[in-house]
């Protein structure tokens, strides 16, 4: 474990971390556009022609923008709950046969290393 974090620099992170911040980075950019775009909808009403969808769909968009865009910090400064979180991220991202499977199996098979454990504290 990194004491203090002397010598803990973005540079210098494992990478497990860079690769898992990199989705989120890819996941903050669709969520922000798809927030744009439900905002949109949501002015123009035709997000409230939709019903329940459409709410849903703009509340589910304006929960995982902010929640990302925290990830994204939290990935970076090695804060302990981002380690969780991310953890939970990659194992629902399983589901996303095949593409998503492959992806967030090579994310949890970094995420385990002793580096990875280190740079969160955990």
């Amino acid at each position: 474990m990194i004491d203090n974090n002397s010598g803990r620099t973005w540079s210098n992170a494992p990478s497990g971390v860079r690769s898992a911040r990199a989705l989120a980075w890819l996941a903050t950019i669709i969520t922000g556009f798809m927030l744009i775009f439900a905002v949109c909808m949501l002015v123009s009403g035709e997000l409230l022609k939709m019903g329940i969808v459409g709410v849903l769909v703009f509340g589910l968009y304006s929960v995982f923008f902010p929640f990302y865009v925290w990830l994204l910090v939290g990935l970076k400064r090695g804060t302990a709950a981002a380690y969780w979180v991310q953890l939970v991220i990659a194992v629902i991202g399983l589901i996303g046969f095949p593409i998503g499977t492959l992806i967030y199996a090579y994310i949890l098979y970094l995420w385990f290393k002793p580096e990875t454990k280190a740079w969160f504290g955990v």
